[in-house]
Order: C-alpha cells, then structure tokens, then sequence
C-alpha cells in the first residue's frame, strides 16, 4: 500500500544483489529487511527465485530477519524452502468487500488467511497488516468476520492497523462509488477541512474517522485474540495518545514490518 508508483521494479543479477544486502545488513544493528518495499515480489515466484537466493543468504547470519512483504497468496514456494528460522511472512489483509470490490485481481480475504495459515504451520513467522482500512458500508461487521475467521485460524505474531490514507478528499470522492463507503465516512470526507496538500499521509479521514475504525479494530482484537500486540502506522502522535490504553505498543517502542529494529 506504500505509494511508491504503478511500475513493478524487478531486480536482475539477484546473487549479486544478496551479497550487496549481506554486508550491508550484516555492519549495522537494523535487524529486519523488508522484501520488497517497491513491488509485490512474491507474486512472480518461484520462477523469479529471489525468495530461495535471499533465505539462504539471511540463515547466514546469526540475528537478522528476512520479511517478505506481500497481498499474494502465492506461497507454495515458500512452504519447502529449507530456511525459516530467519524469515517472517507478513500479509496485508482486508474485509471481503475490500477484496472483491476495490482490490480487484487480489487474493480474496479466505486465501489470504489460508496462505498466513499455510505459512505458519510450515514454520515461519506471521505477521497480519489491515492496509489499508476502508470504511465501507458495514465495514464494522465485516471487520469483526474478518477477525473472527483470521484469529480462529492464524496466530499472527503482531497486527497492524492503516486507515485509509495518502489520497486527498477529492481524489477519493473520485475513486470511490457514493454506495460504496459508509454514508457517515462519506460525509466525513466531504466536510474534511483540515486537508494540508502537503501532507496527504493521514488523510483523507479526518481525526475522529480514523479514531473511530482503529477503536473498533482494537476492541474486537481485545475480544478475540487479546493476547496479539497491536500497533499503529503512520499516524499522528496525537492518534497514539488518544488510543494508547488500548494498544501493546507504542510509537517510540514499536515492532511492525516498518521497524528495523523488529526482530521475532
């Protein structure tokens, strides 16, 4: 969901690129490498083989972790690849009428989770992230089956929640159907004066939106699986606060596939 552009990046030379990330991951305390920041990698695998090239280079070293980053379900290659111990596998999630409606051509809500599924029980660790948070209509009960159905067959090691950002009001008013998003949200993003063209990253909901989807999330979270540390991200100090007696960690102390210090 990071807004990095609408071309896939495809690296060549991929052994050579391993032993380039080796020393580089290797010389300082960062622990975690997200793959990839700037495509969908996973999807083109195994016949791209970046996955079985860097697995191999990160059980090298005795402490850094390997974090493939992805919406895809395809992950078969995954499951018979001979390291784990130094990988994490982490999905972004949504309702399943984010799926179907507005992340078209994407694995449905059911095969993401199967995929988390698949790859915890061949020995990886989960991580879940709900990137980005829509508000459509029913999206509350939505979100709660969507919890219900991941918790009832996944452990995730941690949960991120995203709003809905990095568009203006007026882009999204663009992009989205008035019979999509929930009438109250809607109106919420009309009525949005506090937009800054320049900082487009908490918006287009404004405060009290976002605060309201993430005490929802957090509360079914509490309810079904209160055990699952939960975080924010790229939210406002104030969101923090605001919501801080409900969350596990907190933004000076955080781990999420954004946090370079977030080992296992």
């Amino acid at each position: 969901y990071c807004y990095e552009g609408y071309l896939a990046n495809i690296m060549l030379d991929l052994e050579d690129f391993a032993e380039h990330v080796y020393p580089v991951i290797s010389s300082r305390p960062q622990k975690l490498y997200r793959y990839d920041m700037y495509s969908d990698s996973i999807c083109y695998e195994p016949e791209y083989g970046a996955s079985a090239i860097l697995s191999e280079m990160f059980a090298r070293t005795r402490d850094k972790f390997l974090l493939y980053y992805t919406k895809s379900d395809n992950v078969q290659h995954l499951l018979t690849l001979p390291h784990k111990s130094n990988a994490i596998f982490y999905l972004t999630l949504a309702t399943e009428t984010v799926c179907r409606e507005i992340e078209k051509g994407a694995p449905s809500m059911a095969r993401r989770i199967e995929a988390l599924r698949l790859c915890q029980q061949a020995g990886y660790q989960v991580r879940v992230g709900f990137s980005p948070i829509i508000p459509t209509v029913n999206w509350r009960q939505e979100a709660t089956d969507c919890l219900q159905h991941l918790f009832s067959r996944v452990r995730p090691q941690t949960v991120r929640l995203w709003a809905l950002s990095l568009m203006s009001p007026a882009a999204t008013l663009r992009a989205f159907s008035n019979n999509l998003l929930d009438p109250d949200f809607l109106e919420m993003v009309r009525n949005n004066n506090a937009f800054n063209p320049g900082e487009v990253f908490d918006q287009p909901l404004p405060h009290q939106a976002r605060a309201e989807i993430y005490a929802h999330y957090l509360r079914e979270i509490r309810r079904i699986s209160p055990e699952t540390p939960v975080s924010l991200c790229s939210e406002r100090r104030e969101l923090w606060d605001l919501l801080a007696d409900q969350l596990t960690m907190s933004p000076d102390e955080l781990f999420c596939c954004c946090g370079g210090m977030s080992a296992p």
